[in-house]
């Protein structure tokens, strides 16, 4: 946090023309001192009066660019890690029947040996049903009833629900969000203008978004076993990889 908070403060500083940084810190406080050393500037170091004082010029260096993109990097692979790895799913439109979309996704996520903790939520299910059978699957009328942190929702309701459901995603503490629900981009101008205003709301809660009109998130990897999609089994481990439906572009089905 420090570091982030430094690199803006020097974006705003060259912003209005200020071009040098100073800084005194108790000689204890190692971890300050170290936050400047790895800033990457150039600087000058003196010791007076009892503190250390450091000076360095704002002017981005190869370095002090370097050190940017590297931490930029690493708050990117923490912000995907539990779309990709979560240890808890719910799958939010969950129907009592077998078939359709998110009964279909529950039903694959228990079949690939998902590692993790599965939720099935659907406002529609009576007070009294606690597990979603033949799969025995804790079974929740809305997030608010699941008594543990959510990493992943899949969301498979009606394009005119989601917004709802996203605001208790986000109320929640959800890090990570399948929309698979239709009527978006891909149904013209209106459907795009949804599309912006979920990307927004996801956004004022700090989560991931994959979708919407999304077919799913895999992770084959043996810790993890993420078959959140509409494939009925788990392809074969390997790389990574984004795979466009056809007329949707990879930005669509990439985490945004």
């Amino acid at each position: 946090m420090a570091s982030a908070l430094l690199e803006h403060i020097a974006a705003v500083a060259r912003e209005r023309g200020i071009r040098r940084f100073a800084a005194e810190v108790l000689p204890a406080n190692n971890k300050m001192i170290k936050v400047f050393t790895d800033a990457g500037y150039t600087q000058k170091r003196s010791f007076e009066d009892g503190v250390v004082r450091l000076e360095f010029d704002l002017e981005p260096t190869d370095r002090s660019l370097a050190v940017m993109r590297a931490r930029e990097q690493r708050a990117e692979a923490r912000s995907v890690q539990r779309l990709l790895a979560p240890g808890s799913v719910a799958v939010i439109g969950t129907s009592r029947t077998p078939g359709g979309v998110g009964r279909t996704v529950l039903r694959n996520l228990l079949d690939g040996g998902f590692t993790g903790r599965v939720h099935a939520v659907n406002h529609a299910f009576p007070d009294d049903m606690t597990l979603l059978e033949p799969e025995g699957v804790p079974a929740h009328r809305s997030l608010r009833a699941i008594e543990e942190p959510v990493d992943l929702a899949v969301v498979a309701v009606p394009a005119e629900r989601v917004s709802a459901v996203v605001a208790d995603c986000g109320d929640h503490g959800v890090q990570g969000l399948v929309v698979l629900s239709a009527g978006y981009a891909e149904s013209g101008g209106e459907g795009r203008d949804r599309q912006r205003d979920l990307v927004r709301q996801a956004r004022s809660y700090g989560m991931r978004v994959i979708g919407p009109n999304a077919f799913g998130v895999i992770n084959t990897a043996d810790g993890v076993r993420l078959n959140a999609s509409l494939s009925p089994r788990l392809p074969n481990p390997g790389g990574w990889a984004c795979s466009p439906s056809p007329g949707r572009s990879a930005s669509r089905c990439c985490p945004g």
